[in-house]
């Protein structure tokens, strides 16, 4: 499922809820966790908190990848911006590392990174996540600069399903990835070699 464009207002027992959920599904999976112990860990009293704050458990899940995911999808923007402005023969590949990289800096950059990571890992598994929902979405700017770029560079047109498909394999490699780099204390593989690795896997994808 894709995050909420819209989401409401942050108030501390909310972001306790999120925070909860998000560590727990990284440590248990997001089917092993049930509502009245997210609802512990966030030391809420009333037992319907998340229903309260979020309707139901596909609500706090969408709400949870929403936490983090505006920010990288700031990074991504600043990236495709000065993408813009190289040569052809860079802008590519330029293109193809703004797939990976924001994912990378938030993992190894925010305290909670590596639980978020462990998290969305296994939300994209989930058959009503739809990463092609995300591109769409207006309200994610770096996402639709991503988009725009792709197009531009790509090298044939494609179908709306083949597009689609092609965006989902991509969004599952990338997370799966470095998913994976972080399970194994971001290694054995180097920061620079996992994000070119990647990102020249998501050229082959988006690009061909």
């Amino acid at each position: 499922m894709p995050p909420k464009s819209q989401p409401k207002p942050a108030d501390p027992s909310r972001l306790r809820l999120v925070d909860a959920a998000t560590r727990l599904f990284a440590q248990h999976g997001i089917d092993g966790v049930a509502l009245k112990d997210i609802v512990a860990a966030a030391g809420q009293k009333n037992q319907s908190a998340v229903q309260y704050h979020f309707g139901d458990k596909g609500g706090l899940i969408a709400a949870a990848l929403e936490a983090r995911f505006r920010v990288i999808d700031a990074r991504r923007l600043a990236q495709i911006a000065a993408a813009e402005a190289l040569p052809a023969s860079a802008r590519r590949m330029a293109v193809t590392r703004a797939t990976v990289e924001p994912l990378v800096a938030e993992a190894e950059g925010h305290p909670d990174g590596p639980d978020y990571i462990r998290f969305v890992v296994q939300a994209v598994q989930r058959p009503d996540f739809d990463p092609a929902a995300i591109v769409a979405n207006k309200s994610y700017p770096g996402f639709v600069a991503l988009n725009a770029a792709i197009a531009r560079e790509r090298m044939a047109p494609w179908s709306r399903g083949e597009a689609e498909q092609r965006i989902r394999i991509s969004a599952q490699l990338t997370i799966s990835g470095v998913a994976d780099w972080v399970a194994h204390d971001f290694g054995p593989m180097k920061r620079e070699a996992l994000i070119a690795a990647l990102a020249r896997a998501n050229e082959a994808i988006l690009l061909s």
